[in-house]
């Protein structure tokens, strides 16, 4: 879709970001390349203005950002996604290639990574949370439907699916190959674990125990 300063002026954008658009992009720019340079820009929060103006984002290529990501629709990225903060959306998130958050992943519907999932923080998904290869987060990671991960599984707080739902590790493993390609470790064994190969958290030592 092709952006022209006379379709932007129309939502009424703020002076400030409507200047730097007209800096960056002239008369008109491509949506895509529109919201791909503000996100390069650390401008996260005008993208996502544009992204509630014209709809959601469908990129055909990597989405990076280094602060905060917040989406009220759904996120669709054609590659990787790279967060260096919180990835807070609305409704479902879908990448085409592997998905990286500094903090938060929140996101009201379905998370589809193609390739790996990794979380420095907590991953919260409002419905079915699916990666191809493998999920990591150093906090807990929570789903209200399944959770499905081609290889490994792993958190460092707990890991459950909803009420009624699974939790799976090595969809595309071998089962033969459960033990060192489809590892589960959490801080306690999930109630729902269907498959994968379940790794006892080690053991508190004098040290830990007496912090």
């Amino acid at each position: 879709m092709l952006l022209t300063t006379s379709l932007i002026r129309a939502k009424s954008p703020c002076a400030e970001g409507f200047r730097w658009y007209l800096r960056h992009h002239g008369d008109a720019g491509d949506y895509q390349q529109v919201l791909d340079s503000l996100v390069e820009a650390g401008r996260a929060g005008d993208a996502c203005w544009l992204l509630d103006q014209f709809g959601p984002v469908r990129c055909g290529g990597k989405l990076r950002a280094r602060r905060d990501v917040i989406c009220g629709d759904s996120l669709q990225a054609g590659g990787a996604v790279v967060v260096g903060g919180d990835l807070l959306v609305e409704q479902s998130v879908q990448c085409s290639g592997s998905l990286h958050v500094g903090g938060l992943l929140r996101s009201g519907a379905d998370i589809r990574v193609a390739e790996g999932l990794l979380g420095h923080g907590r991953v919260e998904c409002g419905r079915h949370l699916e990666a191809g290869w493998g999920i990591k987060a150093t906090d807990a990671i929570v789903a209200q439907g399944c959770i499905r991960a081609g290889e490994s599984l792993a958190a460092e707080g707990d890991i459950r699916a909803g009420c009624g739902y699974g939790v799976f590790a090595g969809l595309a493993v071998r089962r033969d190959a459960w033990q060192c390609s489809a590892q589960v470790s959490a801080r306690t064994k999930p109630v729902e674990l269907m498959s994968g190969w379940w790794v006892e958290p080690p053991a508190a030592g004098p040290e830990a125990l007496r912090g």
